[in-house]
């Protein structure tokens, strides 16, 4: 009994100790005045768990989610994202920005696919 007793504790201690954590984000990037996909956005995600850099596709869409182990330890999982593409102001938008003029969620309770709409450099006239 006492084998099969540490037996248990071994394996909860292993599950505890083993958590994965998910952070970033997916969605897809728009030109916020005529709402047209944008393609080939660089979209950069640093954190202190590491970084993830994507580009968005023909249809903008892209992903920069990272998965780690944290274990017992407390799991760093701020991040922030990077929008870079030409003729765009870049946009850096950090893990708590959840809704904003730039950036929202298509189904915000769910906080699925995220919708950011970048703003064209002003040429100066």
């Amino acid at each position: 009994m006492k084998k099969f007793l540490n037996f248990v504790v071994a394996i909860f201690l292993f599950a505890c100790s083993s958590c994965d954590v998910v952070i970033g984000e997916s969605g897809v990037v728009e030109d916020s005045v005529t709402g047209e996909r944008l393609p080939d956005v660089i979209v950069k995600m640093t954190s202190s768990q590491g970084n993830v850099t994507d580009t968005t596709d023909a249809n903008g869409y892209f992903n920069v989610t990272k998965i780690f182990s944290c274990g017992l330890d407390n799991c760093g999982d701020n991040y922030d994202i990077e929008f870079i593409a030409r003729g765009y102001d870049t946009l850096t938008i950090v893990q708590s920005f959840y809704s904003s003029e730039d950036a929202a969620f298509v189904n915000d309770p769910k906080k699925d696919t995220l919708l950011i709409k970048l703003q064209q450099i002003m040429k100066p006239q």
